[in-house]
């Protein structure tokens, strides 16, 4: 774990599921992870989940699997699933920090960048944990002209391509992307 922070790399590890009496919880109790546990839409805490153990929770109660138009649908609960949700979040901020800014923000990429992140959206909650995704990315964007594909590589160290050109964003889509991130990265940096 040591050397997956030493290359910055984000880490992400769920709160044990187990209600267990201790407070140690490895990966999650690790200094390396951003600790999640599991959420009700509403905010409230899962019964299994311990407070001292997460760092944020997630929608992580009864969430819809699917696995294709055909298949049924079957729900899950659990810390594993807010985790997922957890790390597929930071994934779309440095997405589009990346579309915005066309280079990613090297702050925002360490833990402590996530993480102000996170705090930012959990600010409001009653227990300054869950995560209030829609207050940020739940309104409907301004129109995005084409959704084409680019192979555009921004000026990263990883080389990654985007799916979106920045050409594609409407000039009010890239402000209120742009005004997201303000708000995201204005907590503690």
């Amino acid at each position: 774990m040591q050397e997956a922070d030493d290359a910055k790399i984000l880490m992400f590890g769920a709160a044990s599921d187990q209600d267990s009496a201790s407070d140690i919880c490895f990966p999650a109790g690790s200094k390396h992870c951003i600790s999640i546990g599991a959420a009700k839409e509403t905010g409230e805490m899962c019964t299994w989940v311990r407070g001292s153990q997460v760092e944020y929770t997630c929608p992580g109660y009864k969430i819809p699997f699917s696995k294709g138009n055909r298949s049924p649908v079957s729900y899950h609960s659990g810390n594993w699933v807010a985790t997922a949700i957890a790390s597929g979040l930071a994934g779309l901020i440095l997405y589009c920090d990346i579309l915005v800014n066309r280079k990613p923000d090297s702050k925002l990429q360490s833990r402590e960048g996530i993480s102000g992140a996170f705090s930012r959206m959990a600010s409001i909650s009653r227990d300054g944990k869950f995560l209030f995704v829609h207050r940020y990315f739940g309104v409907e964007l301004p129109e995005i002209n084409t959704w084409e594909f680019s192979e555009e590589k921004y000026e990263g160290e990883t080389g990654m391509t985007r799916g979106i050109s920045l050409s594609s964003l409407s000039p009010d889509a890239y402000r209120m992307l742009d005004w997201i991130l303000d708000q995201l990265k204005s907590h503690n940096f």
